[in-house]
């Protein structure tokens, strides 16, 4: 009998590696089958995802050949180790969240973004109004560590000539602000209007003054697409298929809200009205950037550096990497132009 040397079988298994991969790619690209695709969002479900749900209701995804599935999370960190661990390969999060982790040498860019600042409101009570951030001073606001709205509390001092040292910030748990404020224990609260905002809306009424900080200089980037540097690397026609999908599922949402948080709903098991995901909706859409010619999802410079910079002086990064280390265009205009 004929002995199969080491090197025929280091010849034969290779042979066969490349066919495996060679079927695999078929396989992804023969009609009817259709590439996984799998999505972690940063947080658990809430109307700001409702975009990707409308896409994949709609069948936006599959028209692309992708097999999608929309996962929910538990923070910024699990988000980041599945995409190092490529248990998934899109991850949505704030934007913020993936320039705070270059610093730690997270091997991640943003693909798309959709939020040049976070949608953070300061909601008060008529008898103690807060229309600027003048009016904070002599306030008690609620606050969490780590909260957008109370975080960057100094810099919103700063660009608005405000006294911080004259406002009582009350740190509370996350659960108990709202309660807080409803009981009037503090004078104010900060919301999202991707988020509580609506919700809060819906149970107490509109009887409440608004301060959007976004309009007095808080410009910390909120939600946007993200990969691994290898999954861009290695398959960059997967992702603009998912960008562009996403993008028609921004669309649907823009147009038709309703519609948009019905399709959410059907994968969501929420007590949440349709009206209230869908106002959560609304404030993602409302606020898309626009560039003037440039594809949805694109990331500009001047933004990115002036959140870097926020960031930078709240303390969250020690320095400033170049601009190309946290976000890439590249994705954004292969979907734009239809090019994988």
């Amino acid at each position: 009998m004929r002995t199969i040397t080491r090197r025929t079988w280091a010849t034969l298994i290779g042979a066969l590696t490349i066919l495996a991969a060679a079927a695999t790619a078929e396989a992804q690209t023969a009609p009817g089958v259709k590439q996984p695709v799998s999505l972690r969002f940063s947080w658990k479900f809430k109307g700001e995802y409702g975009p990707l749900f409308a896409a994949l209701d709609k069948g936006y995804f599959a028209e692309e050949g992708l097999d999608v599935k929309l996962n929910e999370g538990a923070g910024v960190n699990p988000a980041f180790a599945s995409l190092a661990k490529g248990e998934d390969q899109i991850s949505w999060m704030p934007a913020a969240s993936l320039m705070q982790a270059k610093s730690k040498d997270v091997n991640a860019k943003i693909i798309a973004s959709y939020s040049t600042a976070a949608p953070v409101v300061l909601v008060s009570w008529p008898e103690k109004p807060i229309h600027t951030p003048k009016d904070m001073e002599g306030k008690r606001i609620a606050g969490a560590a780590g909260d957008a709205g109370t975080f960057f509390m100094p810099i919103l001092c700063r660009k608005n000539n405000t006294d911080c040292s004259k406002i009582q910030l009350i740190n509370l748990a996350l659960g108990a602000q709202v309660q807080a404020f409803v009981g009037k224990q503090v004078d104010a609260i900060a919301l999202y209007r991707t988020n509580d905002l609506p919700i809060v809306l819906s149970k107490y009424g509109n009887g409440f003054v608004l301060m959007d900080e976004t309009k007095f200089g808080l410009v910390i980037p909120g939600g946007a697409l993200i990969a691994s540097n290898d999954v861009i690397a290695k398959d960059p026609a997967m992702l603009a298929k998912f960008v562009r999908a996403t993008n028609r599922g921004m669309e649907f949402a823009k147009q038709n809200p309703l519609e948009a948080a019905k399709s959410m709903l059907k994968y969501w098991q929420a007590s949440l009205s349709p009206e209230v995901v869908a106002e959560q909706i609304k404030a993602v859409v409302e606020g898309l950037p626009d560039y003037g010619g440039k594809p949805m999802g694109f990331t500009a410079d001047g933004p990115a550096k002036e959140a870097l910079e926020n960031l930078k002086e709240a303390k969250m990064i020690e320095t400033i990497l170049p601009l190309s280390e946290y976000f890439t265009n590249d994705i954004v205009t292969r979907a734009d132009s239809k090019t994988n």
